[in-house]
């Protein structure tokens, strides 16, 4: 990629006008002037104050989300001698004022109604993902002595440790501070964990190393009361690879590194997200040095602080600031504050191709050193299992680990020699490279088990649908599956070639969970956000539904054309369709010989559950309603 040199060409300062998204009646002019420095600096904006004018008009707001009334009076992180003193009491929790278990997730603990009898959850931040062997074993520990024994990797390479005590929480917070670890802001109004590629600085073919990038960005907010005081949630990310993955389009704010000449810059992406209303990011046509990525991050935060909508929770995210202003507004905000370069006939950053693939071996940088990428399924630890890694992190390698946005973990700087003494030690975890088609192309959210807005149960779900697909010989090659127990999309099922959606669904049984489903989210040709298909189908149906879909795209697809691509060509004119009772309940078959059940119109070719033929498969008249799905 090129930087235009307007300068050089002897074009002369244009002007440019932008009429806004969110209100057609008004239209920005900005004046593109030439730096006085040259050498090819590029044009900036002379701005002016149509931002100003949304910020004025949000402070004059009665701010009628309640959310906002319980901030204004107290500020989160002045709830923690509030914690200390419940903690000290071992106070129930339904005897702590609702704001106050509100405020705790400043402190990164999470209050479960679900986990009786009244737990928490504690988010751990991982800053670009670096973990030592040390802080890995120190929250294993952590799991152990105070939780459930689970640690499970998040969608932003987080840990999460379920099932704390209130009078264990001071501890917890103690102990990660010892080995150089915090919790602090990683849930509600905050900059959530900010991260990179996993494998930065290791990457043989990386254009920038953005380890040290994401730690200044983050030493920016914390602990920083007016960046803990956002309208909403804001995610943050940077990648120094070469190719980018669809995962950067669906942030608050990405930087992606480009290289122009023998110089590195990032282009931005603005304003993505999932959740209930979906949007792929804008780009904004500038070119960020490595030096301005902390003062841009700077200016967008101000920005999105002073103009964001605090009238309506659901609708305060960083995209429905941009649908007022437009991505010109968000432009004239931070060319007032950081001289950046804009350049109008920038190409983008090149469309995603495919999601990261993080499990396996990578040779370093350093040609004698290797990345072990391991497959986690579905992001869930047990304690035993990140103990056991951190020791043979320390034992074959440098005491190094990386989280992955994909849900899994990493040991880097492993030498040639000890690759095989490794991977055993990490198959004596149930931790291996190597992944069948299904647990390296699932993903999982939190779900009913512990989550207080999901509305069904995920990972439990997820893994009997994973087992059942094997079961029946679904493979899942090229097609991601993504489940997420509410519209808030944690799993990120927007961007998935199937994405699942809990909802409840009434049957003559009464409620019963179920999921709508979305296809052709992610890569088709570019990044797209997926279309429904099938609504409210019973979680115990899903097995049939994912066969159905994954055999039609594998015996009808072109040569080349991807699962989302055919999907979405074949659901461009259909509206998708609600599941009735009855739907997908085809003929149950149970073999004589092991008592497994298979759900089909004819009997498998040989059993599942114990290799038997075909003719020891009988058919029931009636599938009785808790019949396990095979």
């Amino acid at each position: 990629m090129s930087v235009p040199d307007c300068e050089a060409s002897g074009k002369r300062p244009a002007s440019r006008s932008h009429r806004n998204p969110g209100d057609p009646g008004r239209i920005f002019v900005f004046r593109l002037q030439f730096s006085p420095s040259g050498g090819g600096s590029g044009p900036t904006f002379a701005v002016g104050t149509a931002y100003r004018q949304v910020a004025e008009q949000r402070q004059s707001s009665m701010m009628d989300d309640p959310t906002e009334v319980w901030k204004a009076q107290k500020h989160g992180f002045d709830v923690w001698p509030d914690v200390l003193r419940h903690a000290a009491a071992d106070t129930p929790m339904k005897e702590i004022a609702a704001p106050d278990l509100e405020r705790m997730k400043w402190y990164g603990f999470f209050y479960r109604e679900r986990d009786h009898p009244g737990r928490y959850m504690n988010r751990i931040r991982i800053t670009a993902g670096e973990l030592t062997s040390a802080q890995a074993r120190e929250v294993a520990a952590i799991a152990y002595e105070y939780g459930h024994g689970i640690v499970d990797v998040t969608t932003r390479a987080n840990l999460q440790v379920q099932g704390i005590g209130i009078r264990h929480v001071p501890a917890v917070a103690d102990r990660l501070a010892a080995v150089g670890l915090t919790s602090k802001q990683t849930g509600h109004d905050n900059v959530r964990n900010v991260f990179g590629h996993p494998f930065s600085g290791v990457l043989a073919d990386e254009l920038i190393d953005t380890r040290g990038l994401c730690r200044a960005v983050t030493a920016l907010f914390i602990g920083n009361r007016d960046y803990a005081d956002l309208p909403r949630k804001f995610n943050i990310c940077l990648n120094g690879a070469a190719e980018h993955s669809l995962h950067f389009w669906t942030q608050d704010l990405a930087f992606l590194a480009c290289r122009s000449g023998r110089e590195v810059f990032f282009q931005v992406l603005v304003g993505g997200n999932q959740g209930q209303q979906p949007h792929l990011a804008w780009r904004l046509p500038v070119l960020v040095r490595p030096e301005q990525v902390v003062d841009v991050t700077r200016a967008l935060l101000d920005l999105f602080r002073r103009a964001g909508s605090r009238d309506a929770h659901d609708r305060a995210r960083l995209r429905y600031l941009i649908d007022r202003i437009g991505a010109d507004g968000v432009l004239e905000a931070l060319a007032e504050r950081v001289p950046v370069q804009i350049w109008p006939e920038l190409d983008g950053p090149g469309s995603a191709s495919r999601h990261d693939v993080l499990f396996g071996w990578f040779r370093q940088r350093d040609p004698g050193l290797w990345t072990m990428g391991l497959c986690v399924p579905l992001g869930r630890l047990a304690w035993k299992q990140l103990e056991a890694v951190a020791l043979l992190a320390g034992r074959w390698a440098g005491g190094r680990l990386r989280t992955t946005h994909e849900q899994g973990i990493a040991v880097i700087d492993v030498p040639d020699g000890f690759r095989e003494a490794a991977a055993t030690d990490a198959a004596g975890a149930g931790l291996s490279v190597y992944a069948d088609t299904l647990d390296r192309n699932t993903v999982a959210c939190t779900g009913a088990q512990f989550c207080n807005i999901a509305v069904t149960e995920t990972k439990g779900t997820m893994f009997r649908l994973m087992e059942t697909l094997r079961q029946r010989n679904v493979a899942l090659h090229g097609i991601r599956i993504h489940m997420s127990g509410c519209p808030a999309s944690c799993a990120r099922h927007f961007t998935a070639d199937i994405g699942l959606v809990g909802v409840r669904v009434a049957r003559l049984v009464g409620a019963r969970e179920a999921f709508d489903i979305y296809l052709g989210g992610g890569v088709a040709g570019d990044i797209h956000l997926g279309l429904r298909y099938r609504l409210g189908v019973d979680a115990d149906r899903l097995p049939l539904v994912i066969e159905e879909i994954a055999k039609e795209y594998y015996l009808k697809h072109r040569p080349g054309q991807t699962f989302s691509d055919y999907w979405r060509a074949r659901l461009r004119e259909a509206q998708a369709a609600d599941v009735g009772e009855d739907d997908y309940r085809p003929a149950t078959w149970v073999c004589e010989r092991c008592a497994y059940r298979h759900l089909g119109e004819d009997p498998p070719v040989f059993c599942p559950g114990c290799a038997g033929v075909r003719r020891l498969f009988a058919r029931l008249e009636e599938d009785p309603p808790d019949a396990e799905l095979g």
